[in-house]
């Protein structure tokens, strides 16, 4: 009786352990250092501000979300700036065109630098994203 309680045990471990590595739980991988020509501005959902250098989005230069069933990707070059509720996003291009309610990934992540050293903020908690090209 105690060797199958044993045994119970140890299945379960072994299964939580390889879920958790399915699911990238615990993941402190660094991303990849994109050298992008963008800058930005984030305001968080809790209002603050910050500054952030050579800005992408899980390693890309462009903003990706779903439009209906369809996928679009967005250059930063094209965008003015995008506003986030929970999961969903606003995108001001450049030519005050705009794109409304996408549908995105919450758990994207932006990264970039600060002044006081590397930054990363997942977009669903980001409340506006204005990028700015730097030359």
């Amino acid at each position: 009786m105690r060797n199958i309680k044993l045994k119970k045990i140890l299945f379960f471990f072994m299964c939580a352990a390889f879920l958790m590595a399915m699911t990238n739980m615990g993941n402190t991988r660094e991303p990849l250092n994109v050298s992008s020509a963008f800058d930005a501005k984030i305001i968080d959902v809790s209002d603050k501000e910050v500054d952030i250098t050579s800005v992408n989005i899980d390693g890309k230069t462009s903003f990706r979300g779903y439009l209906g069933k369809g996928k679009v990707q967005i250059p930063f070059e094209n965008i003015s700036y995008i506003e986030i509720s929970k999961d969903l996003a606003n995108v001001v291009l450049k030519d005050s065109k705009y794109l409304c309610k996408l549908k995105i990934n919450s758990l994207s992540r932006v990264y970039g630098n600060t002044t006081f050293g590397r930054y990363q903020i997942a977009l669903k908690d980001i409340k506006r994203i204005e990028f700015i090209k730097v030359n």
